[in-house]
């Protein structure tokens, strides 16, 4: 299943129930073109007669080395649920060209991964500035209220700046905080590693702490704030508006269709000319040539 989220156990555990020999599913959010690839290169294994651990594997260093150049890193996300004991899916009659087509692609597979050991080798060797930079170029942290009807609102935003030509990564705070740290400080992990931070005032429960928590301690960070047109602006937020990183002025929006409208004429735009671009290149600056460490963590 290629949809985002399929690789839940949850949505899959009905199908292994059900007596299904395996499945395979996306852990999150994924890109479809990313997905076609996986799916493809899959297949293409699969039909060949390699085993399912293979199939998986040689589709997810191509989803690796196809991504790269599209700054895109979902090779990760695809999980394999497999009660089977048969390994292979699709049995193929061993006629010596199939077994020579599966000792090709196995050599193949075999370099790919040579190939993704020195990469990793590299990455190991790179600044943890440097990293931290690099995935705070395109993060978006979304911030509201999780209501049902809030959460609609919340899940189209990230949508539509999924599909963004900048190719954002949007980051909607809906699943379980990390066992070592509490929600507040999981939230601030994700903010300090974000391009910018959107947050929908329109019925604000814990945004109020969250942007609290925030906006003082990462000032190199701009917030853009949303609230529907019949929304009112909690008492305390006034004093956050003080900070140079919460950018002015609110955006207004009368209904979902006119948010997503203004999500491309005013919310980029205003994250970028308030500071996203320019408090982006403070932090690569910050710390010196080649030393990329972002000043959001920076005490």
């Amino acid at each position: 299943m290629s949809a985002c989220n399929s690789g839940f156990y949850t949505v899959v555990k009905p199908l292994l129930d059900a007596g299904l020999p395996a499945v395979i599913g996306v852990n999150g959010a994924v890109f479809s073109d990313s997905a076609i690839e996986f799916c493809a290169k899959l297949y293409e294994s699969l039909a060949v007669g390699l085993t399912l651990d293979e199939a998986a594997g040689r589709a997810r260093l191509h989803i690796m080395e196809w991504g790269r150049s599209r700054n895109l890193f979902d090779w990760g996300l695809y999980r394999v649920y497999m009660p089977s004991r048969e390994p292979r899916l699709l049995q193929r009659a061993t006629t010596r060209a199939v077994a020579s087509r599966q000792k090709s692609i196995r050599q193949d597979h075999l370099l790919a991964a040579g190939e993704t050991q020195k990469l990793a080798r590299n990455l190991d060797g790179m600044d943890f500035g440097e990293i931290m930079s690099e995935l705070s170029r395109r993060r978006v942290l979304i911030l509201g209220r999780f209501s049902e009807r809030r959460l609609a609102v919340l899940e189209s935003i990230k949508a539509h700046l999924k599909a963004h030509p900048n190719k954002y990564i949007p980051e909607l705070f809906t699943f379980e905080k990390p066992e070592s740290t509490s929600l507040t400080e999981a939230i601030i992990g994700f903010a300090a590693l974000s391009r910018f931070i959107i947050a929908d005032l329109s019925e604000p429960r814990s945004v109020q702490a969250e942007l609290q928590a925030i906006v003082p301690n990462f000032q190199s960070v701009p917030v853009v704030t949303l609230m529907s047109r019949t929304g009112k602006e909690y008492a305390l937020f006034a004093s956050l508006q003080n900070y140079k990183n919460v950018v002015s002025p609110t955006v207004r929006y009368r209904d979902l269709d006119d948010l997503l409208e203004k999500i491309d004429l005013q919310v980029v735009p205003l994250a970028r000319q308030g500071g996203g671009d320019q408090a982006h290149q403070a932090r690569l600056s910050e710390a010196g040539p080649g030393q990329a460490r972002p000043a959001a963590l920076v005490k």
